[in-house]
């Protein structure tokens, strides 16, 4: 409904868009201009869709199944931030993540549970959270919470009283047979074979199935605003098989580190580990400064120490730099570079210019002040 609900919003922008087009023609090739594109382009989901891995952090997802008359519908709560960048104008992951404001993915679970609790039985019904029956989720007590509330105005005139209510929702054996045992007045056994969920057609939007930030850029134009189409699967098992086997998960590399700790966490994919620096970076002459066989190796480059002449000579592919403690001269395929600060020794271990060496080996930096975080993204 939600879906629907927004695809009617979008058909009344356009409409709005194409009469301003006829009274101001340049201003809307102006405004037109003005679609933001993804500010977070570095994300891929787990097997079942249950995590998503953004810039190297791992957040819980919520993907949502219910049921409208013998339809099933599955909501990919994460996939409405990442691949709208009108969400991403309003609030970072975290805040999506664990914020409560509107857009946030509690907001969103919320709405959702509002919606089905408010139609039942005889709108859609919430099933499972995360593939799994909702009352076995940490979300139980709130969803029950809000069918307290509305007993009066919705369900008195369906349960007997408000403990009967709750009896029939705890029982996960119920989950998806309502709309049978409720209105319909059947006996569990004949709602159970007249609704048999695994038997029921399943729908998602598209942009809900895509796997990784590679495919939404591939589709969206470089990081617009993409939902795609309604897709329809026969059965549950059907669209949990596409999500496990969608397009294969990058190996991309991302490097996440904050200034003065030594934790270093290493991402490919959907998978993260966290690694201890023997030094935590460090600026002290406003250049970061960084243990630089630890990070150069996670992104599979070759890091070699020439004792005698104190050189570190770094490898990967096509490219060499080569770079000697006490020296802002360094060497990009044999030709001198001037660095902003030297190569040096900092607790025995040789500390180099981040961003400089970085760049050069082709990744990607990104410096977050206010978090004093630093991310290095392989690029290709």
């Amino acid at each position: 409904m939600k879906k629907k609900i927004m695809r009617g919003i979008l058909a009344l922008i356009m409409v709005c868009a194409v009469v301003f087009t006829a009274a101001n023609a340049t201003n809307v090739s102006a405004a037109s201009e003005d679609t933001p594109t993804a500010k977070y382009t570095n994300w891929a989901f787990n097997d079942d869709f249950t995590k998503v891995t953004i810039d190297g952090k791992v957040y819980n997802n919520c993907v949502v199944l219910t049921r409208s008359g013998t339809e099933l519908s599955v909501v990919n709560l994460w996939a409405s931030y990442l691949t709208n960048p009108y969400s991403q104008l309003d609030m970072t992951p975290d805040e999506f993540a664990f914020g409560s404001d509107a857009g946030s993915l509690q907001n969103e679970l919320g709405s959702l549970m509002t919606g089905s609790e408010s139609k039942y039985p005889y709108g859609f019904e919430l099933i499972a959270i995360n593939w799994i029956p909702w009352q076995e989720t940490e979300y139980k007590d709130k969803f029950i919470e809000k069918f307290k509330m509305f007993y009066d105005p919705y369900h008195k005139d369906v349960f007997k009283s408000e403990d009967v209510m709750i009896s029939y929702l705890e029982d996960k054996s119920n989950n998806g047979l309502a709309l049978g045992i409720l209105k319909e007045k059947l006996t569990k056994e004949q709602a159970a074979e007249k609704y048999d969920l695994l038997k029921m057609k399943v729908t998602i939007q598209e942009n809900e199935i895509l796997k990784t930030s590679d495919e939404y850029l591939a589709v969206s134009g470089g990081g617009k605003p993409w939902f795609g189409n309604e897709l329809s699967f026969d059965n549950i098992s059907d669209i949990k098989a596409k999500m496990a086997s969608n397009a294969k998960v990058s190996t991309k590399t991302t490097v996440v580190l904050h200034l003065n700790d030594p934790t270093m966490s290493v991402t490919k994919g959907s998978e993260t580990k966290l690694v201890t620096l023997e030094a935590a970076p460090v600026a002290p002459n406003g250049t970061t400064l960084v243990p630089i066989r630890a990070i150069t190796e996670a992104f599979g480059s070759k890091v070699d120490w020439l004792g005698e002449t104190k050189e570190v000579v770094i490898t990967k592919g096509n490219t060499t730099i080569k770079l000697k403690i006490g020296s802002k001269t360094a060497y990009v395929n044999g030709q001198a570079v001037q660095m902003l600060e030297e190569a040096q020794t900092i607790n025995s271990k040789t500390a180099v210019p981040l961003r400089f060496v970085s760049e050069n080996m082709g990744y990607k930096v990104e410096w977050e002040g206010s978090t004093q975080k630093i991310t290095m993204t392989e690029q290709r």
